[in-house]
């Protein structure tokens, strides 16, 4: 289910592989890896602008997209000071994510989803609710056997597959 994904995502340069020549489908992806592949995604654009998370390393290979994701509101932190730069991704940050993503990027965010079918719907959290509509409705997050899972973590697979997805689907 996720193999085109990966090799779209290898192929445009998003996501590449881990060791020894494998992509590890099942493997966390960390915030911080997030900011990355949309910062490369944008050409790494100058950082103007200093989040002021203090759980960042200085001089880490995530500083750089930290910054400049949480300066245009693609992000923001678990407070003004964290950001858990090396936390597991959940699906429901995913999501907001890539609706941020999609509003700077001035792509139409006004398309929603019936999310009221997964059975576990209620568990979005309050801020990640317009943006799981809106990734149910494009097609860029649909439900696992479980349902929506808002709470549990992306695997590199899912990740994948989100990108392709919102490229396909968003960008046209």
């Amino acid at each position: 289910w996720y193999t085109d994904a990966v090799y779209y995502c290898h192929d445009k340069g998003y996501m590449a592989g881990k060791a020894n020549n494998k992509f590890d489908p099942s493997g966390k992806v960390t915030r911080a890896t997030i900011t990355q592949v949309l910062y490369a995604m944008e050409g790494k654009p100058a950082v103007k602008k200093v989040a002021g998370f203090k759980d960042l390393k200085t001089g880490s290979w995530y500083v750089d997209s930290v910054n400049w994701a949480a300066s245009i509101g693609i992000v923001s932190g678990y407070s003004k000071e964290k950001f858990g730069p090396n936390d597991a991704i959940t699906r429901q940050q995913m999501a907001a994510i890539m609706y941020q993503y999609a509003k700077y990027k001035k792509y139409d965010v006004s398309t929603t989803g019936d999310i009221s079918k997964f059975k576990d719907a209620r568990s979005i959290t309050k801020y990640a609710v317009a943006p799981m509509k809106w990734a149910v409705g494009h097609g860029i997050i649909s439900g696992t056997n479980k349902g929506l899972e808002p709470k549990g973590t992306a695997t590199r697979a899912q990740i994948a597959v989100i990108l392709q997805a919102f490229d396909k689907n968003i960008k046209k």
